[in-house]
């Protein structure tokens, strides 16, 4: 039980920090010239990100 709600929480955090990573990333890329294409990928791994977490 402990190691289980342990492991929950990483799993939290590593979602957490996938998000927040994925959110850099569309807002970097945002910025740069090859904006569209840049962002729609990110996007598309952010949502695969939090479906898969």
């Amino acid at each position: 039980m402990i190691i289980r709600h342990s492991n929950t929480k990483l799993w939290r955090l590593i979602r957490l920090v996938c998000m927040v990573m994925m959110i850099t990333i569309i807002i970097v890329s945002s910025t740069t010239t090859n904006t569209i294409t840049s962002t729609n990928d990110s996007f598309f791994q952010l949502v695969l990100c939090i479906i898969s977490c």
